[in-house]
């Protein structure tokens, strides 16, 4: 038999209260977080809890209790602690292959605003830390989509997303403050305004060409029968499925092959009658030498 979660919270003059911060019966004065309904007391019960005064209980209240007062523990708050900006590079530059742009640390909250509409989204919160703006978001049922993903990039704003979708319902504040202000293994970055910086600097350095299915490779050092007979390679046909292939994730697309050490811009191949060379190579170490200049500012 499935074990009933009684619920530990109610909702007076827009604050929270668990259940041993209420007086018993009506007398709480709250409502229901999750539907806006009269909650009943019973703080004398063996195991204390909110009960719906005229109605059942709500289906969604747990949930929307963890989240209402996750944000009110982040809008309290000093400050949070938040996980390494990471950027991992096309290709192996580093040790580990990452680049760290900004370390793990705390970062000080001297605002919060709760559910603010900014134009197709609205945000958990939205934070000032130190001049920077920063979203938050807070997963317990549904994640960020990509449509929402998508918004934020066009936004420009830095967010990152505390995930407590395996918190426990009949959680305590106490726990709950610990993993939102000081643990980072439930956070994550979901668009962070160095890294795209980063990858800025990069696309303005690479050459670019307008992406269609008739272009390929030279150099390519793969013997012909790896690529199906050709003379290139055909980029759809054959790189994306080879070892050597990095897709850079750039629009218009550029591909890296890690097999010739080159950044080789994708364009049309021309044939030999035309004049003047048609292919953009890219030293490997100019990559390098970028990269590099990052991690040193």
């Amino acid at each position: 038999m499935t074990k009933k979660i009684k619920v530990p919270y109610g909702l007076r003059n827009g604050r929270s209260f668990h259940i041993t911060e209420v007086e018993n019966g009506l007398g709480c004065n709250c409502v229901c977080i999750g539907c806006g309904e009269d909650l009943i007391a019973r703080t004398n019960h063996k195991t204390p809890h909110f009960a719906h005064y005229r109605s059942e209980q709500c289906k969604y209240a747990l949930e929307t209790s963890l989240h209402l007062i996750a944000k009110e523990i982040i809008s309290d708050a000093e400050g949070i602690i938040l996980p390494a900006v990471e950027f991992i590079p096309p290709v192996n530059i580093t040790e580990s292959n990452k680049i760290y742009l900004d370390k793990l640390r705390s970062y000080a909250l001297d605002s919060a605003v709760k559910e603010k509409d900014m134009g197709g989204i609205t945000p958990d919160l939205l934070v000032n830390s130190q001049g920077m703006q920063l979203m938050i978001e807070i997963y317990v049922t549904h994640k960020v989509d990509e449509a929402k993903l998508k918004k934020i990039r066009e936004l420009g704003i830095s967010a990152i997303e505390i995930d407590l979708s395996k918190c426990s319902r009949e959680f305590r504040r106490e726990e709950l403050v610990q993993r939102l202000i000081h643990d980072i293994s439930c956070k994550k970055w979901l668009w962070h305004e160095a890294r795209e910086s980063l990858n800025g600097a990069l696309l303005s350095w690479l050459p670019t060409a307008p992406y269609n299915e008739k272009f390929y490779v030279p150099g390519c050092p793969l013997p012909k029968n790896n690529r199906g007979g050709h003379q290139y390679p055909e980029i759809d046909d054959n790189c994306s499925r080879c070892t050597y292939y990095v897709d850079l994730g750039t629009t218009p697309k550029i591909i890296g092959c890690l097999g010739n050490q080159k950044i080789i811009e994708r364009k049309r191949h021309r044939d030999t009658s035309d004049s003047g060379p048609v292919y953009g190579l890219t030293s490997i170490n100019q990559l390098k030498r970028l990269y590099k200049d990052v991690e040193k500012n």
